[in-house]
């Protein structure tokens, strides 16, 4: 570009942004004041998210003035755009628009507390966004989801039962305004459902997901053909699933294929109904559908239909055509890790139950290799050990043992996923037992507690932990410390109750 044409174009540019600059100014003067303000308020939205993006990328990382800078981006957006102004029924669907994002805003206040572990102005959050923007239907279903969810991994079941109920029954399964369906309402039946099986109130189960199928069958009357009948037909299967019902789940599933706003998931759906048809018991019917899914899918779901396939030969009981099977899907789809780890497990575990121990353990073995961090190959390792142990070979599982103890030290050491650091910890830990080490057992599972005091699996180790102290130790001090800590600590109530009662007990011996 020649020197003199330089200047002309900056001068060019500057005069398009005072263009641009100039006609939304004329269009905020010239009355719309809302296409204005939804402008400003989607930008300010846009940074503040950006700020809280940098929060979730390490959170270890984060410091306080990290998580007050990303807050006060989204105060200042519920203070500039109140509920009051925007929030309201009758400005225009354009200031609605405005007054979504000043509650997603809120939301976003309440998530980021959560984050920081801050669980009850948390929940105080969540249930000021469902108050201060209870005329904007799509704000007050994803706050009071959010509040329902916290309060089921806080392990406060009554308050995330009545917190779920509000979810199914307050709000809409379609969005009237846009006419999709919404997820937190379909799903809430299934959570409601969940928090009273766990309870052990059986019948009313029953009869939240009665109830839950026919408003499904109420709402899929009127929205054939629309965009939200896809997910109402999913929602129903998903239902009907959980009622045992598996030819209702079928029928529901072939209702998605006849939907038009749903073509282009065909082949996924399909393969949504051979995974449903074998956990029906019809693995018949799910070959059948698992060969359909797999003619012309991508790669990633072909190796999800092959792994369906090969284990609907096993569920028929049908050993040589599953590790046929099994075999072909490791050839066609070596690198679709999750398929490609349990077709070498299953592998192994119908080696093993035919008596061919040695195939067996070469693909135990084979698996533990690939793909060190797998949960099965975890669980690969376990098997080698036990199935020594089982057979009195107790020199040769102690010599599984130390070679597996020594990979699980490694991973321990130069892992930085979580979810592998506690596998690796609790493979560990079953290792000791398996080998009769109740010390380092004991040791191992306190510490799995202390690590992860805020999971069931943690909780699960503790209580172990102290089982091991009290029956195998005869540490009754040990015992009663770790029982009282898991009755303080433990997020999950089961847990809770089970170590109070245990520390009750040693307290009166």
């Amino acid at each position: 570009m020649s020197a003199d044409r330089r200047p002309r174009r900056r001068v060019a540019v500057r005069v398009a942004r005072c263009v641009l600059a100039a006609g939304l100014i004329a269009v905020a003067g010239c009355g719309d004041s809302a296409l204005w303000a939804r402008y400003r308020a989607e930008k300010s939205y846009w940074h503040a998210r950006r700020l809280a993006e940098r929060l979730q990328l390490n959170p270890a990382l984060a410091t306080d003035a990290d998580y007050e800078r990303a807050m006060a981006a989204f105060r200042e957006i519920t203070r500039a755009f109140p509920p009051g102004v925007w929030a309201g029924t009758g400005e225009g669907p354009m200031a609605l628009e405005v007054g979504e994002v000043s509650g997603r805003a809120a939301i976003a206040c309440a998530r980021i507390e959560e984050m920081r572990g801050h669980e009850k102005l948390a929940l105080a959050g969540y249930a000021r966004a469902i108050s201060d923007y209870r005329t904007l239907g799509s704000v007050g279903v994803e706050a009071a989801a959010a509040r329902a969810e916290l309060l089921s991994e806080l392990g406060r079941g009554p308050d995330a039962l009545a917190a779920w109920s509000v979810v199914a029954a307050d709000y809409p399964p379609v969005d009237p305004a846009r006419h999709v369906a919404s997820q937190a309402v379909l799903d809430a039946p299934l959570r409601i459902a969940a928090l009273l099986d766990a309870a052990g109130r059986d019948a009313a189960r029953d009869s939240v997901l009665r109830a839950a199928d026919r408003r499904l069958l109420d709402g899929l009357a009127g929205a054939r053909g629309t965009r939200a009948a896809p997910d109402l037909w999913l929602a129903l299967a998903a239902t009907r699933t959980a009622r045992g019902d598996g030819d209702g789940a079928l029928a529901a599933l072939r209702g998605v294929l006849g939907e038009p706003a749903d073509r282009a998931n065909a082949s996924r759906r399909v393969m949504t109904l051979a995974r449903t048809a074998l956990e029906s018991g019809r693995p018949d019917t799910a070959r059948v559908y698992a060969a359909w899914a797999a003619i012309g899918a991508a790669p990633a779901d072909r190796a999800d239909a092959m792994l369906i396939l090969a284990r609907a030969w096993e569920a028929s009981h049908r050993p040589d055509s599953a590790l046929a099977a099994f075999g072909r899907l490791l050839e066609a789809c070596p690198e679709a890790q999750d398929p490609a780890a349990e077709a070498r497990f299953r592998r192994g575990a119908i080696l093993e139950a035919a008596g061919s121990w040695e195939a067996a353990r070469s693909e135990y073995r084979a698996l533990a290799a690939a793909r060190p961090t797998h949960p099965l190959a975890f669980e690969s390792v376990l098997r080698i050990v036990r199935y020594h142990l089982h057979r009195g070979e107790i020199e040769i599982a102690r010599v599984e043992a130390r070679r597996a103890l020594e990979n699980m030290d490694y991973l321990i050491a130069t892992q930085r996923d979580d979810e592998v650091q506690q596998l690796a910890r609790r493979t560990r830990a079953d290792l000791l037992v398996a080998l009769g080490d109740s010390t380092g057992a004991c040791d191992a599972l306190a510490d799995l507690w202390r690590r992860y005091a805020g999971t069931t699996a943690g909780a699960e180790a503790g209580m172990r932990a102290a089982g091991i102290a009290e029956s195998t130790l005869v540490d009754r001090g040990r015992a009663r410390g770790l029982y009282r800590d898991i009755a303080e600590r433990a997020t999950d109530p089961g847990s809770r109750q089970r170590a109070r009662a245990a520390a009750a007990r040693l307290g009166q011996d």
